[in-house]
């Protein structure tokens, strides 16, 4: 689903910039 992808996405940013 397309929202799946776009939440996804999304923790993926969220991830990045915890860990900067």
């Amino acid at each position: 689903l397309a929202l799946e992808e776009i939440k996804n996405l999304s923790d993926d940013k969220g991830d990045k910039d915890k860990d900067k």
